[in-house]
């Protein structure tokens, strides 16, 4: 499969543009819409290398995703895999329960897996710890929204809260 035009634009809303480098949370240098690979300390880069380096990570993601899912998938779940694995790196997602749980046939197991995926590393310690600021739950509804589509908002929003309330999950 390939990722659709809407894929890149929820990665472009998800990631956000910085044209500048900058630390991110783990403090990795950052660039472009989530671009870590060469960025670096100082780098600037204009919008057109920004989608240029957006489409080869996303054709990284997308050749990582093929590897490893083992069913078919629907368009809308394939692009919150891409959305997912752009964010966490596609050898997390492939080694992650959630692509576990598709892989075996549990669709709802899997789209749950997306609200367990709420911790930062810790830029001190390396330690896993809970995103402060929620971001990462808000983003993680929106990826599971997208992978299950109809009534999505509520389930998502019925999962947030489920982690929120027991981090454990």
């Amino acid at each position: 499969m390939s990722a659709s035009p809407a894929a890149f634009a929820d990665t472009r809303h998800e990631e956000g543009l910085r044209l500048k480098a900058y630390r991110d949370w783990a403090a990795v240098w950052t660039i472009g819409y989530g671009h870590t690979k060469t960025a670096k300390e100082g780098m600037t880069i204009t919008k057109a290398q920004a989608e240029s380096l957006m489409a080869a990570d996303m054709g990284e993601v997308v050749r990582r995703l093929n590897k490893c899912l083992t069913r078919s998938v629907t368009q809308a779940q394939f692009d919150a895999l891409c959305v997912f694995a752009f964010n966490v790196g596609s050898g997390g997602a492939c080694s992650s329960t959630l692509v576990k749980k598709l892989n075996a046939g549990d669709v709802n197991g899997a789209a749950l897996e997306f609200a367990r995926w709420n911790k930062i590393t810790d830029p001190i310690t390396g330690k896993k710890i809970p995103d402060p600021k929620g971001i990462l739950q808000a983003r993680r509804a929106r990826e599971m929204a997208l992978f299950l589509g109809t009534r999505a908002g509520e389930i998502a929003t019925a999962a947030v809260t489920a982690v929120k309330k027991n981090p454990a999950l």
